[in-house]
């Protein structure tokens, strides 16, 4: 069994999907203290490793500015365009998200000036590819790599009611926007192709959160009028340079409407399956089988419960693993409600009814 632990993972080459305040409970109920890196997390864990690179962002990164402090919060201009966030300091950050004051995009001269942050040219942004994929290639890692981002961006530059406003007043600037940023991500896929070996690269991996609990936050139809030629362009140009890659789209909430799209344009792994938002990767996988693969899907939430919740959440997703082309996860990073014991007697039984599964189906 491959252990996906993405709420301890490698990503963007450095960084990690856990809550640092989890981690600082869990050392106070039995972590040893000196795990305290994500190599060694990774390692305690037993997670196996995986890189997801993103270099398709904005580089170099503009310097922020801290227009003033107001308690424990503080009003940061970011340096894209006129936004302002205000957000929490320190290690108070990760328990919020940024409250947006302004956005960077209200128009097209707006759009220009964001614009003019891209550069797929610019050094900084293939450095280190080669000797970190090489790296985690080495130690039996899997590769990914980020390729582009078309709702959620844009869904970030203008803001979700402004942004679905655009949408009906000025479609031509939405579609300008699209096919510049379609070029762009192409652009940065093929250069860093000359880095990435075939062999170190085993997935491409776009990010949206374009959905509520309710479902899509842009009407499916638009969605495929609008961004699906786009998303088929990039899908198509990845898979020129390694045929044998899986297409990944992470999206929070109920994204059930929009799977459908997503298998029409060649993406066919989905993830985090957010249990709360009513995403079942059981019934997912009977409607589509092997067409569609899913990561994720476990309530994290049932895991600050009992033990026995515990126990009925992971026999309640193991048909899906049964069924093939299911990795069972958590379905977002661990919060600190989990304690350190519920954790591991999770981690331990999914691994134990997973590996039991394998032996009886392949003999393993």
């Amino acid at each position: 069994m491959f252990v996906w632990n993405w709420n301890f993972g490698l990503f963007n080459g450095f960084g990690s999907q856990f809550w640092q305040s989890t981690v600082d409970r869990w050392h106070k109920e039995g972590l040893p203290e000196d795990v305290d890196t994500v190599e060694k997390i990774n390692r305690y864990m037993g997670a196996d490793r995986y890189i997801l690179h993103s270099n398709v962002h904005q580089m170099p990164v503009p310097k922020e500015k801290i227009i003033n402090v107001e308690g424990s919060c503080q009003l940061v201009e970011t340096g894209f365009g006129r936004e302002i966030v205000r957000r929490f300091k320190g290690a108070n950050r990760e328990m919020s998200m940024d409250e947006h004051i302004k956005y960077p995009v209200s128009n097209r001269k707006d759009w220009l000036k964001l614009k003019s942050f891209f550069d797929a040219g610019f050094g900084g942004m293939y450095a280190n590819l080669s000797e970190l994929f090489t790296l985690n290639y080495d130690r039996c890692g899997v590769g990914g790599l980020m390729c582009g981002s078309l709702y959620g961006w844009m869904r970030n530059w203008f803001g979700l009611e402004n942004l679905s406003y655009m949408l009906y007043d000025d479609e031509k600037l939405i579609s300008e926007i699209l096919e510049y940023m379609t070029e762009y991500f192409i652009d940065v896929v093929t250069r860093s192709a000359a880095y990435i070996p075939h062999e170190h690269l085993q997935f491409f991996h776009f990010w949206e959160d374009m959905a509520s609990k309710n479902g899509s936050l842009i009407s499916p139809a638009m969605y495929k009028r609008l961004m699906v030629p786009y998303y088929k362009q990039i899908v198509e140009h990845c898979r020129k340079l390694y045929p044998e890659a899986v297409i990944t789209l992470d999206s929070d909430g109920n994204v059930e409407e929009l799977v459908p799209i997503w298998l029409d344009c060649g993406i066919t792994c989905i993830f985090p399956c957010e249990a709360a938002a009513g995403m079942d990767v059981v019934r997912l996988k009977k409607e589509y089988g092997r067409d569609l693969q899913l990561i994720g899907g476990i309530d994290k939430r049932k895991l600050a419960m009992t033990r026995d919740d515990i126990v009925r959440e992971v026999e309640r997703v193991l048909p899906a693993f049964e069924m093939g082309g299911y990795l069972p996860n958590i379905d977002h990073s661990v919060p600190p409600d989990i304690s350190f014991d519920n954790y591991m007697f999770y981690k331990e039984l999914l691994e134990e009814r997973c590996n039991e599964i394998c032996r009886n189906r392949y003999g393993c």
